[in-house]
């Protein structure tokens, strides 16, 4: 995609005529055109004139099935869709410079000193409007008085014009595509690059056109953060047996555990006082005491504990590990305390508090 080849003057169809299957017969059939482009027979009736609402994923799919290299079939495409607008919107004629003369009013001045041209037998009121040249009549902006812009934005409207994925051009799409797979492609490096078109159709990011120089498209770092994180679950790519995790997923498992120790010290206060707490308090609270695998994996894979988190070495009993038997069971007596659905039924919970009597008393 970093250097593609020259065109050659064909069509997409063409190029699909040109293909010869196994069997000797030429091009492919409805069936597997549409297969391979991933469109509708519909789709594909309007893909035939106007190649530019197809998408790169599929292009890059079809490529594949005629045996041909992604560029060739991008370079036809582009090259149809420049030859189809030059038909239709032929360049116009460059009309020959109007003369200047020395301003003589003030209202000559302000239209530039340009003075339209008018036949010696005609008035200037019966001239057609389409021999005038229009040009308006506007004063020149003071000096004293610049324009409320930034110099940061000047740079950035000067230099780099913000399209959206929807609207943009399949040539900018293609750009886009090339430069982020320059940007990312270390990161995995044997995707093909179907799944990055399609990473990048379904994404639908913005993307910035540079204005001058050699025509750049390119995406925000977001964007670009956004796109790898799709990448990296592709169905491609090898799955690995074990996880690579960030530091900064530590820090945030470490913070989930926290309020999960907290929310099962806040269990025995609920527990005391059920109708002190409203339902959103109740849920939120028993939701963080239940635990989650994740930050327990996350926590052992960098050699940490829940158990022993916070605790200077020493484990925590059952009874205040989150997501354990016995704080589950503490969350079903709160949730149904006569005994919830079904014959299903819990011992009651002894007694909180010093002032606690013997087990099983009230």
């Amino acid at each position: 995609m970093h250097r593609l080849p020259k065109p050659n003057g064909g069509t997409l169809q063409e190029l699909i005529t040109r293909h010869i299957n196994p069997d000797g017969t030429p091009g492919l059939p409805v069936r597997e055109l549409t297969e391979a482009l991933q469109v509708s027979a519909e789709t594909l009736q309007v893909a035939r004139r106007q190649p530019e609402n197809l998408s790169l994923a599929s292009l890059f799919s079809l490529a594949e099935r005629l045996g041909v290299t992604p560029g060739e079939i991008v370079v036809t495409v582009f090259d149809q869709i420049r030859r189809q607008r030059q038909a239709s919107h032929p360049p116009t004629t460059v009309q020959p410079r109007r003369q200047r003369s020395r301003p003589a009013t003030p209202e000559a001045a302000l239209n530039g000193g340009l003075v339209p041209e008018v036949a010696p037998d005609t008035t200037p009121d019966l001239v057609p409007a389409n021999e005038v040249e229009q040009t308006p009549l506007t004063a020149p902006t003071p000096v004293s008085q610049p324009q409320p812009q930034t110099e940061a934005d000047a740079f950035a409207e000067d230099l780099a014009l913000k399209v959206a994925y929807a609207n943009a051009t399949l040539p900018q799409r293609a750009h886009a595509l090339a430069s982020a797979q320059q940007a990312l492609s270390g990161h995995f490096p044997p995707l093909s690059l179907a799944a990055w078109a399609k990473a990048l159709d379904a994404l639908q990011p913005d993307l910035w056109v540079e204005t001058e120089g050699e025509p750049q498209v390119t995406l925000e770092h977001p964007a670009l953060e956004q796109l790898l994180q799709h990448l990296a679950r592709s169905k491609e790519l090898p799955k690995l047996e074990l996880t690579v995790y960030s530091p900064e997923s530590l820090l945030m498992a470490r913070r989930l555990a926290y309020y999960s120790c907290w929310a099962v010290e806040a269990l025995t206060e609920i527990e005391r006082n059920p109708s002190a707490y409203g339902h959103c308090v109740r849920d939120l609270i028993f939701r963080l005491a239940s635990g989650h695998s994740t930050e327990q994996e996350v926590l052992r894979a960098f050699g940490e504990s829940i158990a022993t988190l916070n605790t200077n070495g020493e484990p925590r009993s059952d009874d205040e590990l989150p997501g354990s038997t016995s704080v589950q069971a503490r969350i079903f007596r709160l949730n149904w305390p006569n005994g919830g659905p079904g014959s299903f039924r819990l011992p009651p919970r002894p007694p909180l508090g010093p002032q606690a009597g013997p087990l099983g008393t009230a």
